[in-house]
């Protein structure tokens, strides 16, 4: 498996204020390294266009195996006109694919509806671990952790905290995110914003904050 392909350009894929043009040259440089890099397999999210189906049909063509892994399930009101596109569609379709990682038992349904041998779906559940993040939380809760990093941070216990968690890169929206919290501190007086996590947009970051005042936002960096 190679991984590069999520470099730093690949987010123009879906980053919505990104031109057509920039969209397009981004997906022709994907196709690209998929025909001349040596992908062993190519695995996917979405079937849809305008980026899920071209690169199926790329893939087809050139003889790379496709996995599509994903968590639609059937609807049952969709309009009729689309179930039938569907029914015409979908099945010789997926029937091209390696391989079909469904999250549940309601995905797998929908890949065998439309026609998807059993032997190519393996169910691979969501990996979040809610009873286990439950008990971690109690037992933060008990160690003090919590009030320590308020303590740190001059945060007082009465106060609102907001963390985020994750990358500071422009895929993860982390300029909505302050812009959004600029907008609530206004309204919610003692709320704070914790971000943990380094990125190429944390400079960027660091000047709203700091000319929305500052104070109420705590830039942690990489744990």
């Amino acid at each position: 498996w190679r991984i590069n392909v999520i470099g730093e350009d690949s987010h123009i894929l879906v980053y919505k204020r990104a031109s057509y043009l920039q969209k397009l040259k981004g997906l022709m440089d994907l196709l690209y390294r998929f025909g001349h890099d040596g992908y062993s397999a190519v695995m996917l999210g979405t079937y849809m266009p305008p980026f899920g189906l071209p690169i199926i049909l790329y893939c087809t063509l050139r003889k790379i195996p496709w996995i599509l892994q994903s968590d639609t399930h059937l609807l049952p009101k969709r309009k009729c006109s689309t179930r039938m596109l569907k029914r015409l569609f979908l099945p010789p379709l997926l029937k091209r694919g390696s391989h079909f990682l469904p999250f549940g038992t309601r995905q797998w349904k929908y890949f065998r509806y439309y026609g998807v041998n059993k032997s190519k779906i393996t169910i691979t559940h969501m990996t979040v671990d809610v009873p286990g993040i439950i008990r971690v939380v109690k037992e933060v809760r008990k160690s003090g952790v919590s009030q320590k990093l308020r303590r740190n941070l001059q945060i007082s216990d009465s106060d609102v905290l907001i963390l985020f968690v994750g990358r500071l890169a422009e895929l993860k929206g982390g300029d909505y995110l302050l812009q959004a919290f600029i907008t609530i501190s206004k309204q919610i007086k003692g709320t704070h914003l914790v971000l943990v996590g380094d990125g190429p947009q944390r400079s960027k970051l660091e000047e709203i904050a700091r000319k929305a005042g500052g104070k109420n936002f705590h830039f942690i960096g990489y744990m």
